[in-house]
């Protein structure tokens, strides 16, 4: 792999991906280092995934009053694992998505950990 990059981009998230799309449109060649998986902490753990326990805790409340209007009453349980594979599915879908967006962009998107370090003199 050619480490050669006109931009390089540390994180994955929304903002990396508009910004690596919008550059690679002007022909620069872009990389993307990302520790983990690539959607940033909004798709890994963050928003996607707190949405996703959002909707699922809500039902149960939406279930009961239904009742009010026509729908049947009926028993229904919540499983937690049934839960966490749905999650984990959904949050792995959208990481095949942002990872087709970038290839298709041109854009090399690497798994690795940056860490900057600066020093800065004052005189």
């Amino acid at each position: 792999m050619n480490f050669d990059y006109e931009l390089f981009i540390i994180g994955a998230g929304s903002a990396a991906r508009a910004a690596a799309k919008r550059a690679t449109a002007y022909s620069i060649h872009v990389g993307i280092a990302e520790q983990v998986d690539v959607g940033g902490p909004c798709i890994n753990y963050g928003y996607i995934a707190e949405r996703l326990m959002a909707y699922a805790a809500t039902l149960k409340g939406l279930f009961s009053s239904a009742i009010s209007y026509g729908w049947s009453e009926f028993n229904s349980s919540f499983d937690w694992s049934k839960f966490i594979a749905a999650k984990t599915y959904k949050i792995e879908q959208l990481h095949q998505v942002n990872m087709k967006y970038l290839q298709e962009s041109g854009v090399d998107f690497i798994i690795l950990k940056v860490m900057l370090v600066f020093s800065i003199i004052i005189l």
